[in-house]
């Protein structure tokens, strides 16, 4: 049996609240425990991004328990907040008022807020790396990536300590020294336009 969206939001709800077992609690509503698990995947992984409750595109990158979302339109935005905070709490947990916020930004940022007087775009920092509305050399809107300058002025410094300290190594060793540390900046770091 095919369940609409909805449907399946319900059946998740209702399991989670339920005293019963969850294998008891589907048995009830006829519903196999893979997809269940399924839906409870695609609800956690995909998140707002499966569901078609949305006017516009969205997008979802998370990384562990940091995420953004991008919505095309400020009131599927708004929603999620709201709706994100009601879930939150149902388990005692509230977002960070310094980490969540609601920032205009995309191909048509600079032009709207231009419109409205306001200043540029405002930048998105998100795992270690800066973004900003930018353009292309033929004047496309594009998203520049670069890493953020205090972990930038961090990590030299503190390569510029651990360098100090390794000052009378022989030479090849001090050479592997820096490759790997070279190396694992470029891995990370190392997106176009940074």
């Amino acid at each position: 049996m095919r369940h609409s969206q909805a449907e399946k939001m319900e059946i998740i709800h209702l399991v989670e609240s339920s005293a019963l077992p969850v294998r008891r609690t589907l048995a009830e509503f006829a519903v196999p425990r893979s997809s269940f698990y399924r839906w409870c995947a695609a609800y956690v992984d995909g998140g707002y991004d499966g569901r078609r409750e949305v006017r516009g595109d969205v997008v979802v990158v998370r990384f562990a328990d940091d995420f953004v979302i991008g919505f095309q339109h400020r009131t599927d935005a708004e929603r999620l907040l709201t709706e994100l905070r009601a879930r939150m709490a149902t388990f005692g947990l509230e977002l960070h008022p310094a980490k969540r916020r609601l920032l205009e930004f995309g191909r048509y940022a600079a032009v709207n807020r231009a419109a409205r007087g306001l200043g540029k775009p405002e930048t998105l920092n998100f795992l270690g790396i800066m973004r900003t509305c930018g353009k292309t050399r033929k004047g496309g809107f594009t998203v520049l990536r670069q890493t953020m300058r205090q972990r930038w002025q961090a990590k030299l410094k503190a390569l510029k300590l651990e360098l100090r300290r390794r000052m009378h190594l022989p030479l090849p060793a001090l050479g592997r020294y820096l490759r790997v540390v070279v190396l694992g900046h470029v891995r990370y770091y190392g997106v176009p336009m940074n």
